[in-house]
């Protein structure tokens, strides 16, 4: 049971970290494509 349970709470803050590191790659692809569109 125990050994069920450290299972997922791995799968969980793997999803979370994945989740995350998304987000941010979106927000900094967005950032790069505001200062593109205003430098040009």
């Amino acid at each position: 049971m125990q050994a069920d349970d450290l299972q997922k709470s791995e799968r969980t803050v793997t999803e979370t970290s994945l989740t995350v590191s998304g987000t941010a790659v979106w927000e900094v692809l967005w950032v790069l494509l505001v200062v593109a569109v205003v430098l040009t």
